[in-house]
C-alpha cells in the first residue's frame, strides 16, 4: 500500500517509539528518550510541511492506517504505562495539534485510497479504530496502581476528549454527506454480539449524553470535562427490568421501563457492568427503594436527596460497600457557577463513573446525528465557562442587560410553578419545582447566551460549508468562537 509522504513519516515515529520500548531495551531512560524523540520529530515533520506546502498541494494522511498504529501503542504496556503517560499524552496531542485540520479532512484524501475504497467507508474505519484506541487506553489504566491512575487521570480523560472529538467530527461529516451509519452500538471487549434490548441486566450502570445546554454544562464544567453527563441504574422488579434515575425536571427518582428508556432521544449512552455480579444484583434491588425522593439540586450526599450520580452511588455502597466512582471532579476554575449551583469544589459527576476499576464497560450505543452535536455543543459551552472564568459577561439581550431583571423573572417563575394547576399549565410540568434560584438564573443565562452564539456560528459554518464543502473542524470552531468573542466585545455584548 503506497502512503503519502506525511503519513509515513508518521508512521516512522511510532515504528520508532516500538523499537525503542521493546523488549531489546531496558530502562525508562530509552522509553522517555524515545518518547521526546516521538514528540520533536511530530513537530519537525509537520512544521517541514507546512513550509514546503504552505502554497502547494495538501499533504494528507490515511487515518486508519495512523490510528491503527495508535491502536497497537496504547494497548502495549511496554510502550504505554504510567511512567510514559504524560509524555505518551503529549505527544498524541502534539499530532493532533500541528496537523492542520485540511490534512485529516476526508476530501483532500488520495483519490485511490486503500483498497480503492470510497472516503466514506474509510471514514468508518477509522470510527472503529477509534473506539478500539478508547477501549485500548481503558484497559490498559486500569491495570496500574490506584495512586498511579489517580496521579494521571487528568491526562488520561483529555486522551479520550480527543478520541471522542475525533469521532464526533467524522460522524459530521458523514452526516454532512448523508452516509452516516444508522444509529449503531459498539460493543466493549468481550461483548461481542451484545445488544441493549436483549442483553442488559439489573445492577447495570447507564451513563448517557445529550446535546442540550444543561447536559454540556455538567461535562464541561469540571477542570477536566468529561463525556457523560446523566447517570442511572437497571433494576428488576417482578421480572421486568426498569432504569432508575434522577431527574431534573419532575425534581426525583423516577422508574422507566427499560424498553421505554432505550427509545428516549439522547446523543450517546454507555452500559457499565460491575464484575461482581451479587452486589449488581442487590444495588439493583436497592435502587427501587429510591423511587420518588427529591432531587438533590446541592449535590450534599448528607441530605434525603438525590441526585442522578447518587442513585448508582448509593445503590453499590449500600449493596455491597462498592465505592462509585472511584474519583471525583474538582470543580475549582468557575467560581461563580459553582457557588450558583451549589457544588462542593470537590464532587463526584456522571462521567467519573467510567473511571471506575471494577467496572466492565460493555459498549457504546451512538445516535450519529445528535452525538455531533453534543460535541459541537461541549465546545460552545467550553469557550463561554472560560470567558466567564476571565471575568466577561455576555449582554446579548435585553435580559441578560438587566441582572435585576432576570431575577425577578426566575423568582417569579418559581414561584408561579408551585401554583396547583396553573403552574403545570401555564410553565409545563417539565419546569421544575424546587430548583434553586440561582440555579436557575444560571441554566437560563446560559441557554440565553447559548442561543446568540449558536446562530453566529451557524453562519459561519454555513460560510464554510459553502466555500470547502465540508463541515468545521472543532479546532476550526474553537477559532470561529474567538472571532465571535473578538466581535462580541466590539459590539458592547461581552464586557468586563
Amino acid at each position: 500500500m503506497v502512503q503519502n509522504s506525511l503519513s509515513v513519516a508518521l508512521d516512522l515515529q511510532f515504528l520508532v517509539l516500538h523499537a525503542m520500548s521493546g523488549p531489546g531495551l531496558k530502562g525508562m531512560n530509552y522509553k522517555n528518550l524515545a518518547l521526546r524523540l516521538f514528540i520533536v520529530g511530530t513537530f519537525v515533520v509537520t512544521g517541514a510541511f507546512d513550509l514546503v506546502w504552505a502554497n502547494g498541494p495538501v499533504v494528507t494522511i490515511d487515518p486508519v492506517f495512523v490510528f491503527k498504529d495508535v491502536r497497537t501503542f496504547v494497548s502495549n504496556p511496554k510502550t504505554f504505562n504510567a511512567q510514559s503517560c504524560e509524555q505518551t499524552f503529549k505527544g498524541l496531542a502534539s499530532i493532533v495539534d500541528r496537523l492542520q485540520p485540511r490534512r485529516m479532512n476526508p476530501e483532500y484524501f488520495s483519490s485511490t485510497p486503500p483498497s480503492s475504497k470510497s472516503p466514506e467507508v474509510w471514514m468508518k474505519g477509522a470510527l472503529e479504530e477509534l473506539w478500539q484506541i478508547r477501549l485500548g487506553l481503558r484497559d490498559q489504566w486500569l491495570k496500574w496502581t490506584p495512586a498511579e491512575r489517580e496521579q494521571y487521570l487528568p491526562y488520561f480523560r483529555t486522551g479520550l476528549r480527543y478520541v471522542q472529538g475525533m469521532s464526533a467530527y467524522l460522524l459530521s461529516y458523514l452526516s454532512s454527506k448523508k452516509s452516516a451509519p444508522e444509529n449503531y452500538f459498539l460493543p466493549g471487549t468481550g461483548f461481542e454480539g451484545f445488544e441493549p434490548s436483549k442483553d442488559i441486566k439489573a445492577g447495570d450502570i447507564l451513563l448517557s449524553s445529550g446535546a442540550a445546554v444543561v447536559s454540556a454544562l455538567i461535562r464541561r464544567l469540571p477542570n477536566h470535562a468529561l463525556s457523560y453527563s446523566h447517570a442511572a441504574i437497571v433494576a428488576n422488579e417482578n421480572g421486568k427490568l426498569f432504569v432508575i434515575e434522577a431527574i431534573i425536571e419532575p425534581g426525583k427518582v423516577v422508574k422507566v421501563p427499560l424498553q421505554e428508556w432505550l427509545r428516549h432521544e439522547r446523543a450517546s449512552f454507555a452500559i457499565y457492568r460491575a464484575e461482581d455480579q451479587t452486589a449488581a444484583s442487590r444495588a439493583g434491588e436497592f435502587a427501587l427503594s429510591l423511587v420518588g425522593k427529591p432531587y438533590d439540586f446541592s449535590a450534599d450526599e448528607s441530605n434525603n436527596r438525590i441526585n442522578c450520580i447518587e442513585v448508582p452511588r448509593l445503590c453499590y455502597q449500600s449493596a455491597s460497600g462498592f465505592v462509585i466512582p472511584e474519583f471525583k471532579s474538582v470543580f475549582s476554575n468557575n467560581p461563580r457557577i459553582r457557588k450558583a449551583l451549589s457544588l462542593p469544589e470537590t464532587t463526584p459527576a456522571p462521567g467519573d463513573i467510567e473511571f471506575t476499576q471494577g467496572l466492565a464497560l460493555v459498549g457504546e450505543w451512538r445516535d450519529p446525528a445528535k452525538m455531533s452535536k453534543a460535541h459541537e455543543t461541549d465546545v460552545t459551552i467550553s469557550a463561554l465557562l472560560k470567558w466567564d472564568q476571565d471575568g466577561y459577561r455576555v449582554k446579548t439581550d435585553w435580559l441578560l442587560r438587566n441582572d435585576w431583571l432576570l431575577s425577578l423573572g426566575v423568582h417569579t417563575a418559581i414561584l408561579g410553578r408551585k401554583i396547583p394547576i396553573f403552574g403545570d399549565q401555564a410553565l409545563g410540568k417539565s419546569f421544575p419545582k424546587s430548583i434553586p434560584a440561582d440555579a436557575l438564573k444560571v441554566i437560563v443565562e446560559y441557554r440565553r447566551i447559548y442561543s446568540e452564539i449558536e446562530q453566529r456560528l451557524n453562519k459561519k459554518e454555513e460560510a464554510h460549508q459553502i466555500e470547502f464543502g465540508f463541515p468545521m473542524t472543532f479546532f476550526e470552531k474553537e477559532a470561529a468562537l474567538e472571532e465571535i468573542k473578538i466581535e462580541l466585545i466590539n459590539a458592547g455584548k461581552l464586557v468586563r
